[in-house]
């Protein structure tokens, strides 16, 4: 019934409400944002065909593998209290709950290891990274940058903000080559997500089934665009169709019986369980019915734990019935419905991997095309003469076709984001300066 995989557990103390409460504000202000009741997280959209032409063939866009694991916002801040600095370090999912994570340290600069970060807030996901000896660990998967001390970044586009999260690694990397012992005992070790053009989109799908963690698809994310709170319809995310999930709450309805006494429900017997989905608010609708074997019943009593009302995350198997693959405690509400109509039209019209990689050809001839463009748009500027791109001859090799500033911008996209030509080797617990000395450039 359920799927073997590996969910890691939110590390670090859950804050009571009078604590959470003065943190929202805190963030609230640090984004500039009127609402703080809000987890100010990007949301991505369901993948649709319709995405190819409309956004990838127009625009400028990175990919990364989509990790499954626990979303959540790393939020850094320091205090002093009679002379001496005090370092919080919290996780915020998407519930809007912060953990406090102790024992962890962000130092603000790698000349100075002591001095904690303030005010930075980075986007990631919490994944469970199996080693190659068997043993599981958690990592800190970054794929976007709000905030760095104090300085907001949301305003600026993809390209410089992830710029950035050097400004929160290289020092962590730094700290951890210097004083290992005292970071092996970091709750969680820090990454930054691995990304590419599309390009290499073949060479990601390839990826998936060796990563160390479980990865379900893939994440496109725009250049051009700022950060996003909550809903960004630029923001994309690819599954195979079968592979597509929606998290919805389940209901349980228990036979009701009636004797000349009294009513009770059959609370031993398998019950019919619904799947609601969210309208906002309080609001649910119901959707449909849980399809679930009398053995899955008994697995799930065997649980012990409430099942009545929590969300759950299932999928659409062969015969169209609706199958749970694991319960999502992380989150507060299901799929509001519109998303859910958009997963529904995504497993509808479902884009395979096989055409995503069909398309990539010229999806690189169409962004050589634009930098070809803008590079001739700025010469215009200056009062120069340019001549016109290329629009239909692309060589193999393109030594001619393709700009300085599109081969100077693969070049920075391979320094500021990591591709899968280098892959995380940290099995002595060293911090790897291969990829340091990679992002430096």
């Amino acid at each position: 019934m359920f799927e073997d995989r590996d969910v890691p557990e939110m590390p670090g103390i859950l804050q009571p409400d009078n604590v959470a409460f003065d943190l929202k504000q805190t963030v609230a202000q640090m984004l500039g944002l009127k609402r703080f009741d809000r987890f100010p997280g990007s949301q991505p959209v369901s993948f649709e065909r319709k995405h190819i032409a409309e956004r990838l063939m127009k625009h400028d866009y990175y990919v990364c593998e989509k990790s499954d694991g626990l979303r959540c916002l790393m939020l850094i801040l320091a205090d002093s209290f009679d002379g001496r600095v005090e370092e919080g370090v919290f996780l915020i999912n998407r519930s809007y709950e912060f953990y406090r994570v102790p024992n962890i340290h962000f130092p603000i600069s790698k000349r100075n290891l002591i001095q904690p970060h303030n005010g930075t807030l980075v986007d990631g996901e919490l994944v469970l990274d199996k080693r190659p000896d068997g043993t599981k660990e958690l990592r800190y998967l970054v794929f976007d940058l709000l905030t760095v001390n104090g300085t907001s970044y949301t305003s600026r586009p993809t390209d410089r903000r992830l710029a950035h999260i050097n400004d929160l690694i290289e020092p962590y990397y730094e700290y951890r080559k210097q004083y290992p012992e005292e970071s092996a005992g970091f709750a969680f070790k820090v990454t930054p997500k691995k990304m590419s053009t599309c390009s290499k989109i073949p060479r990601i799908l390839d990826s998936l089934p060796h990563l160390p963690h479980i990865s379900d698809g893939l994440v496109f994310t725009c250049c051009e665009t700022p950060y996003v709170f909550e809903t960004d319809s630029t923001l994309l995310k690819w599954k195979p169709a079968e592979e597509n999930t929606i998290d919805f709450r389940i209901e349980l309805k228990f036979k009701l019986y009636k004797d000349e006494i009294e009513e009770y429900y059959d609370y031993d017997s398998k019950p019919k369980i619904e799947l609601h989905v969210w309208k906002g608010d309080r609001n649910y609708d119901y959707f449909g019915d849980l399809s679930i074997t009398d053995h899955e019943w008994e697995e799930l009593k065997k649980l012990e734990q409430p099942l009545n009302l929590r969300v759950a995350e299932v999928k659409k198997n062969n015969n169209g019935d609706w199958n749970i693959l694991r319960f999502r405690d992380d989150k507060e509400h299901g799929n509001h419905y519109t998303v859910v109509r958009k997963i529904l039209q995504s497993i509808g019209d479902g884009v395979s991997s096989k055409e995503l990689v069909q398309t990539c050809p010229e999806i690189e001839r169409s962004w050589i095309r634009r930098a070809a463009e803008r590079k001739q748009m700025a010469m215009a500027k200056q009062g120069h003469r340019a001549p016109p791109p290329q629009q239909n001859h692309v060589s193999n090799n393109r030594s001619n076709s393709e700009s300085d500033e599109i081969a100077s911008r693969k070049r920075a996209a391979a320094n500021i984001l990591p591709t899968y030509d280098f892959e995380d080797d940290d099995d002595d617990d060293d911090v790897d300066e291969v990829d340091v000395k990679r992002r430096k450039g």
